[in-house]
């Protein structure tokens, strides 16, 4: 094999600036590796980090979902949705807030706690409440609880949303009053989330 001298000698060509260019090219391409490699290092560590929090967030939608069978199974589906209903009001409702589905999910699950919410309030329960908890910086299944007990005993449903800035005039109150009385409770609950839909 030749030596760098001997190529020159033979070729009568300086080959010294080829030389060096092969050191630099070399060099260079050592420095992409390094680079290459630390820039491979740093996605790999994104994409664990996306997949865990992923399968973080699958499995909290899991647990949640659970719950939700289990407080319908207790409360005979009273709110007539199946928790494949409230995964799917869930997902609607965290698309339109940008509030995570499983929070939501959770609060779902805790205002189907209230057997008196028949599928008439049930819904429009958790579309005020989510406002509720907009406007009150609560937590989603604080405000659903809070909702959830106003509008299942509208009686005290008054006071307890009176205590929270949301009042009811007197002539609501009489009307809401009369509408108990007479049994007209899902009138009663409508005239309540009316008032708090209006605030």
């Amino acid at each position: 094999m030749a030596d760098l001298g001997t190529l020159k000698a033979y070729l009568g060509v300086d080959l010294s600036r080829w030389n060096a260019g092969l050191v630099m090219a070399s060099s260079g391409l050592s420095n992409f590796a390094t680079a290459t490699h630390a820039v491979f290092l740093a996605v790999s560590q994104k994409a664990m980090a996306f997949s865990s929090d992923s399968v973080r967030s699958f499995w909290n939608l899991e647990i949640a979902t659970r719950k939700v069978r289990g407080v319908l199974m207790a409360t005979g589906y009273s709110s007539k949705k199946t928790s494949d209903q409230f995964v799917e009001m869930a997902n609607r409702m965290s698309k339109a807030t940008g509030i995570t589905n499983t929070e939501i999910l959770n609060g779902l699950g805790t205002l189907a706690t209230f057997r008196r919410l028949g599928p008439e309030t049930f819904e429009r329960t958790a579309n005020a409440a989510m406002d509720f908890a907009r406007v009150m910086g609560a937590g989603i299944p604080a405000a659903m609880l809070r909702l959830g007990k106003a509008v299942d005993n509208p009686l005290k449903g008054m006071q307890l949303l009176s205590r929270t800035g949301i009042t009811f005039s007197p002539a609501q109150q009489k009307n809401i009053q009369d509408m108990v009385k007479a049994g007209d409770k899902l009138g009663a609950q409508k005239a309540v989330l009316s008032v708090v839909e209006g605030k």
